[in-house]
């Protein structure tokens, strides 16, 4: 097997890991678990990174009815913030992709529009914002890439 092909099967495998971690894993331990871990994983799942102010706050309107799937009291401090634990995981996901396949931009980049249309369509747990964030993020990871190839003095990853 060959690099390229080992870089495409590391992207598939990571946006497996997301998908089964955020539509799979922590409705369960949201709504199913009652063990002390799962409420661990919930207060880091329902954390806010970054809050808002007033003049950003309207940047959260494009957020489902459930962004939170299952969500709770403490899901609703999330009106309130910009960047959330979601969010920053979409951001980190596409700056390991960027960084990896820095040429599959646009293949990123609507891939990224389809998944918050399915989320939208499907969970209603959608945030317009996590398409700015994913394009954010590739595109960190895809300077970060160019930066190591030039500083190792090596051909590209």
């Amino acid at each position: 097997m060959g690099l390229l092909e080992a870089k495409y099967i590391l992207i598939v495998l990571l946006f497996l890991l997301a998908y089964v971690y955020s539509l799979e894993f922590a409705p369960w331990s949201r709504n199913i678990c009652r063990q002390k871990w799962c409420d661990d994983a919930n207060r880091v799942h329902e954390s806010c990174v970054l809050g808002c102010t007033k003049s950003t706050k309207i940047l959260t309107n494009g957020r489902g009815g459930s962004y939170v799937i299952g969500g709770s009291e403490e899901s609703a401090q999330l009106d309130n913030c910009l960047v959330t634990f979601w969010g920053a995981t979409h951001f980190c996901l596409y700056a390991i992709v960027g960084f990896v396949a820095p040429e599959l931009f646009w293949e990123m980049f609507l891939l990224g529009c389809a998944f918050e249309g399915y989320e939208w369509y499907r969970y209603d747990c959608h945030d317009v914002l996590d398409i700015a964030l994913n394009t954010c993020g590739f595109v960190l990871g895809g300077c970060s890439r160019m930066a190591y190839t030039r500083l190792s003095g090596g051909p590209s990853l």
